[in-house]
């Protein structure tokens, strides 16, 4: 009864969050054929836990094509959020994209991740589709994935949708540098696109500089609001 204890007593200490202890339990059972299955996916998980992402590609992808279906999904989307976070990403967007979702359905997060890689990448098309998946929360990544949504859609030549993403960016204070950053590039872009001929560009403009009046790019803003009025025939 010896192994099967050990498996337990390794288990429970899963359960619980004693991953030391649980690493030490099924290290005992690596050889054998009755549990080795199980305690290579539980011992990738908790390295997963743990942030060892090196450990995790190590174990995980030789788990995976041999893996049964349900452990399978999981382990695509452990060993992807793995080469994620260590920033290899033409790796993690093979792991991330075979990776289904809890019941079909894939997260924001795991959208976010997908988006971000194809980003890095510089695969545009690809991380727009991801990116607008991942900014239905009210959240930090929401506008993480909004910020980087309008700056594909202007590596693509897309400045109307890129400045509809910046102004959404610019709503949320989650960031702040995103935040504002966001909003300056929303002015910039409503300038160079003439909205409403040019009301819309003063009024985004006069927002920024009232929001950041010490803000280095104030001198711009003010330059751009010179060559509305100017436009406008606005002397005064």
């Amino acid at each position: 009864y010896a192994p099967s204890a050990i498996y337990y007593w390794g288990y429970i200490n899963y359960l619980e969050g004693n991953y030391e202890t649980a690493l030490d339990e099924f290290s005992k059972l690596d050889k054998n054929r009755e549990f080795s299955g199980f305690i290579r996916y539980y011992t990738t998980q908790i390295y997963y836990l743990q942030e060892k992402y090196e450990q995790v590609i190590e174990h995980g992808e030789k788990l995976v094509a041999g893996a049964p279906a349900e452990q399978k999904n999981e382990l695509l989307k452990i060993v992807g959020d793995a080469f994620y976070e260590t920033g290899k990403y033409i790796s993690a967007i093979k792991y991330l994209e075979a990776y289904k979702g809890v019941n079909g359905k894939k997260a924001p997060e795991d959208y976010f991740r997908l988006g971000y890689c194809y980003y890095q990448m510089k695969e545009y098309a690809e991380a727009i589709n991801s990116f607008e998946k991942a900014t239905y929360k009210k959240d930090l990544m929401a506008q993480n994935a909004l910020y980087h949504l309008a700056d594909c859609n202007l590596k693509l030549g897309d400045k109307n949708n890129a400045r509809i993403a910046f102004q959404e960016a610019s709503k949320y204070n989650f960031d702040p540098k995103i935040e504002e950053d966001a909003l300056f590039n929303f002015a910039k872009l409503t300038y160079e696109l003439s909205y409403s001929p040019f009301n819309e560009t003063i009024k985004a403009f006069d927002q920024y500089i009232s929001k950041y009046p010490d803000s280095e790019r104030n001198d711009a803003a003010f330059d751009y609001l010179v060559k509305v009025y100017m436009t406008t025939r606005n002397y005064r």
